[in-house]
């Protein structure tokens, strides 16, 4: 698998190095990555002829498809370029192979929830970022919704983005990528604007409390370095919390106060 990594990162790195006259269009661009890739998974993707048994996993049927795919977009957007590849690697139902992407576009912020028994709970707080004043919500608390959507819902378009292979692990995955969406890991779109949470405070049964992040008018400063994104502040009042953050996500900044 090392070896295989190895060669597809030389293949990249040889695609991108390839003169422009090469490939006229980004069409013809991801049809020659597309290619090279099949040529190198037929050569030394070991499991393929388990693959087949097991799942049902053919390689140029995932190739014909991967054309045809592309062949219906028009016109061809970079979105629609991480998708594909994105289906082609992940249709091989392997844990093992994954893709990444050379995008620093992301949306994502300081929490972390876990399912357990139906319900979606919150494990992790990083409050180096958001403080017990700013977020008046503590480990247990339950996810209720996101953006009036219940959560589980969120969860399963998550889990349905992506080929099915194991629930128990695709939906633990699906999870990890609840409050962290990065066009690196093959997002199509990723969120932008203002978010709404509702959360359940442990022992309450019926009150759902809505932290609701806002954009701030105050322009923020982001650089390559720091990403620290300007100040959160807050503001609590009838059963609601809002958020004032950053008004925009800087593409080509490593962090930003939700990062």
């Amino acid at each position: 698998m090392k070896n295989l990594k190895l060669i597809l990162a030389a293949l990249a790195f040889a695609t991108l190095a390839l003169p422009a006259a090469h490939a006229d269009t980004l069409n013809e661009d991801v049809t020659s990555m597309l290619s090279a890739m099949k040529g190198v998974y037929s050569a030394y993707y070991a499991p393929a002829a388990w693959k087949k048994q097991y799942a049902g996993y053919d390689l140029n049927t995932e190739y014909a498809k991967a054309l045809g795919e592309l062949s219906q977009k028009t016109p061809l957007t970079m979105a629609d370029t991480r998708v594909i590849f994105r289906d082609f690697i992940y249709a091989m139902k392997d844990y093992h192979t994954s893709i990444s992407f050379t995008s620093t576009e992301a949306a994502t912020l300081p929490i972390v929830a876990r399912g357990a028994e139906g319900k979606v709970y919150l494990v992790s707080i990083d409050r180096t970022k958001l403080s017990e004043a700013s977020f008046p919500f503590s480990l247990g608390d339950e996810v209720i919704s996101i953006d009036g959507t219940a959560v589980n819902d969120v969860i399963q378009k998550l889990q349905d983005a992506f080929a099915l292979n194991v629930e128990g692990t695709d939906r633990a995955t699906a999870e990890m990528r609840l409050f962290a969406r990065r066009a690196s890991r093959g997002f199509a779109m990723i969120p932008k604007g203002p978010v709404t949470l509702g959360l359940r405070r442990q022992g309450e049964d019926s009150r759902v409390l809505e932290a609701a992040r806002r954009p701030t008018t105050k322009k923020s400063r982001m650089t390559r370095e720091r990403g620290d994104g300007g100040r959160v502040s807050s503001r609590v009042a009838s059963g609601k919390l809002s958020l004032a953050t950053p008004s925009r996500w800087d593409p080509v900044s490593k962090g930003s106060v939700f990062q």
